[in-house]
């Protein structure tokens, strides 16, 4: 029976009746549709292109703004109506203004990304002999170097319209800003300044991946930072 009720709606559907579809992000004025977080005029209404939008990372932390990062209500399950996933569709809920409270759903995303670099263990604070002994071999003065592995894990609300916690395509352009431009194939001591004062530990790596990730995504949406040094060592940091 689940084809029994299936409809579409038009493609030239007015402002006023898509934005009571979305009213949560959506607005009409002067026969123009709106998003509301963002305030900008959206020039095309087709479901496809606005569920583009609302799944840009732009949208995200402009709604985050608008809401106050409060939690998103969704339509009563008696009043909602689903249309079916097609080729420019995604599966979305439309019906009735009336919203209630419901159980949030949380979701964790993890990215994997493996660059390349040198570096030597040593630091200013000790002398050249305590060196040695806490750094051993990896106090080498002509460096070694790693294969690391990270593992960028987000977490954060389920979008009911996208479906997504954030937009992978987004979280890659941040790792690629993050990590790979300024870490990879590079020596971590003399080409990234902040190893100028602080010894290149695996543990320092994954503060300083957190830190500058923490700028770039959305607020409260980094969960984890994990790095493989090799396939024994391994360091987690979630920012405390």
């Amino acid at each position: 029976m689940a084809n029994a009720q299936r409809s579409h709606l038009p493609t030239n559907i007015s402002a006023r009746d898509r934005a009571k579809q979305y009213p949560d992000l959506l607005h009409e004025s002067g026969g123009k549709l709106f998003c509301t977080p963002c305030n900008i005029v959206l020039e095309h209404r087709r479901k496809s292109t606005l569920l583009q939008h609302f799944s840009t990372m732009k949208h995200s932390k402009r709604f985050a703004e608008h809401k106050g990062l409060k939690q998103v209500r969704v339509m009563d399950a008696a009043s909602k109506t689903v249309a079916r996933q097609t080729r420019n569709e995604v599966l979305i809920m439309a019906g009735s203004s009336e919203r209630h409270g419901s159980v949030e759903r949380i979701g964790y995303i993890t990215r994997v990304q493996s660059f390349s670099a040198c570096h030597r263990l040593h630091s200013v604070h000790l002398t050249d002999k305590e060196n040695k002994e806490v750094y051993g071999k990896c106090n080498n003065p002509n460096g070694h170097g790693h294969n690391y592995k990270v593992e960028v894990t987000v977490r954060g609300k389920i979008d009911p319209v996208t479906g997504m916690v954030m937009n992978l395509t987004d979280l890659k352009k941040c790792i690629e800003e993050v990590i790979m431009i300024p870490l990879d194939h590079k020596n971590l001591d003399k080409d990234v300044p902040f190893f100028a004062s602080v010894v290149s530990t695996t543990e320092n790596v994954a503060v300083y991946i957190w830190d500058n990730m923490a700028k770039v995504l959305p607020p409260n949406l980094l969960y984890e930072i994990k790095i493989y040094e090799t396939d024994k060592n391994i360091v987690v940091y979630r920012g405390e």
